[in-house]
C-alpha cells in the first residue's frame, strides 16, 4: 500500500497557521456577536412590553423563540389583581380560539389512523343533522366555509362531557336550518362549526374530546400544562380574567357556553411552544397532513390556522379571544421564529402586540 507523504515548508506552515487564526477569530467574533444580540433583543422587547404594561395596558406572558432556543419567556401584570398574585410563565390562561388548531390536528391525526376522512359528509357522524346540511363536509367546517349557521350563542353552558348532548339539543331546536352559503364557497368564521368538529371527533373515535386531545397531542408531547378550562376543579396557577372599561380593569367572569373544541382550553406559553415546534416535525402529524393544514383555502384560512404574510414573511398563526382573555401565537417557519402572547385581559390588541414584537426580532423596530 502506497503512503502519500506531504512535505511542507516553514513558509507554508506559517501561512496555514495564519489562515487558521483568521478562521478562529471569525468564529469567536461570530459567537460573541450572537451572544450580544440576544440581550439586546430581550432588552428591546421588554422595553416595548413594559411601556404597554404601564397603566395596566397589558397583563400576561410573552414568549419568543428563535432558532429553537427560548429568547424570552417573561410575565407581566397580575394573574389575580384582587389577591396581588403576579403572572408567571407557569400561569395558565384561557386561550380561546387557539383551541381550534388543537381540534384540527386531532382530526388529521384520527384521519391518519383511518378513523375518518376530512372529505366525509358530516351527516355520517351527526344523526340530528338537518337535511339541508347533507352536502357539508368535515373539510368545510375546518376551513370555516361550511355555510352552516353559527349557533354557538344558542348553546348553554354545560359540563364539557355533556357538550355533544347539548349540540344534539341545539340541532333539534333550531328553527332555521337553511345554509347561509353553499359549502366550500364563502368564508365565515364559525365557532359552532368547530363545536361540530369536536362532536364528530367524539363520535368517530368513541372517546371524549379531552381524551382525544390527550391521545394525539398532549400525551405524546408531554404538554402537562394544557387542559380543558373546567370551572369545577381547582386548577393550580389558573389566571383570573379581566376586561378594560372606562380605562379600568374589572372582573370578567366567563358567561359564554363551554368553549369546547372551538375555544375551551387553558395553556401556558411553554406548552404552546412545544406544540408549535412539534409541527415542524413528524412527531404529531405526517408531512402530508401538515402541508394540507397549512395550505390556505378561503380568506387565508387552512385547517385551524391562518396562513398570512407579515413583515414580508410567511407565517401561520391564530388569535384567541374569550371572556377575560386574549391570545395569539405565530410561527415564521422560514426564520425559525415563534412568538406567543397570552393575556388575561379580554380586549387587548393581542395580534398587534405579537406583530410589534416580530418587528423587533426582525430588526425593523416597532411602530410605537
Amino acid at each position: 500500500m502506497a503512503i502519500l507523504k506531504i512535505s511542507t515548508s516553514r513558509s507554508t506552515t506559517r501561512h496555514f497557521l495564519y489562515r487558521l487564526g483568521i478562521v478562529v477569530l471569525a468564529l469567536v467574533s461570530s459567537v460573541a456577536n450572537a451572544q450580544n444580540l440576544a440581550p439586546n433583543l430581550v432588552m428591546n422587547i421588554e422595553r416595548y412590553i413594559n411601556n404597554r404594561t404601564a397603566g395596566q395596558e397589558f397583563s400576561g406572558t410573552v414568549l419568543v423563540s428563535q432558532h429553537g432556543k427560548v429568547v424570552l419567556n417573561k410575565s407581566f401584570g397580575m394573574a389575580d389583581y384582587e389577591n396581588s398574585a403576579p403572572n408567571t410563565p407557569q400561569t395558565k390562561f384561557r386561550i380561546g380560539s387557539l383551541t381550534k388548531p388543537f381540534t384540527a390536528i386531532s382530526l388529521l391525526a384520527l384521519e391518519e389512523r383511518g378513523g375518518l376522512s376530512v372529505l366525509d359528509n358530516i351527516t355520517k357522524y351527526i344523526e340530528a343533522c338537518p337535511k339541508e346540511w347533507r352536502d357539508v363536509r368535515i373539510r368545510d367546517l375546518l376551513t370555516h366555509t361550511s355555510g352552516v349557521p353559527d349557533l354557538f350563542g344558542a348553546m348553554e353552558a354545560v359540563p364539557v362531557e355533556q357538550t355533544a348532548d347539548e349540540i344534539d339539543r341545539v340541532l333539534s331546536d333550531v328553527k332555521n336550518t337553511k345554509l347561509v352559503s353553499a359549502p366550500g364557497e364563502v368564508y365565515r368564521y364559525n365557532n359552532f362549526g368547530y363545536c361540530l368538529l369536536g362532536y364528530i371527533l367524539e363520535k368517530a373515535s368513541g372517546k371524549l374530546y379531552a381524551e382525544v386531545l390527550h391521545d394525539y397531542i398532549l400525551g405524546p408531547l408531554k404538554m402537562e400544562q394544557t387542559l380543558y378550562d373546567d370551572p369545577r376543579p381547582i386548577i393550580k396557577n389558573r389566571a383570573s380574567g379581566y376586561v378594560r372599561k372606562d380605562g379600568l380593569l374589572v372582573n370578567d367572569k366567563p358567561t359564554d357556553p363551554a368553549g369546547y373544541s372551538a375555544g375551551g382550553l387553558l395553556s401556558t406559553t411553554s406548552d404552546l411552544l412545544v406544540l408549535n415546534q412539534a409541527l415542524r416535525t413528524n412527531t404529531v402529524l405526517s408531512q402530508n397532513s401538515r402541508d394540507r393544514m397549512f395550505t390556505p383555502f378561503k380568506n387565508e384560512y387552512g385547517f385551524g390556522w391562518k396562513i398570512t404574510t407579515t413583515h414580508n414573511r410567511s407565517a401561520y398563526n391564530h388569535t384567541g379571544a374569550t371572556s377575560g382573555f386574549s391570545s395569539h401565537m405565530v410561527t415564521y417557519p422560514g426564520d425559525d421564529v415563534i412568538i406567543i402572547v397570552l393575556s388575561n385581559v379580554e380586549n387587548e390588541t393581542i395580534r398587534g402586540i405579537a406583530e410589534e414584537i416580530a418587528g423587533i426580532v426582525f430588526g425593523g423596530g416597532t411602530t410605537k
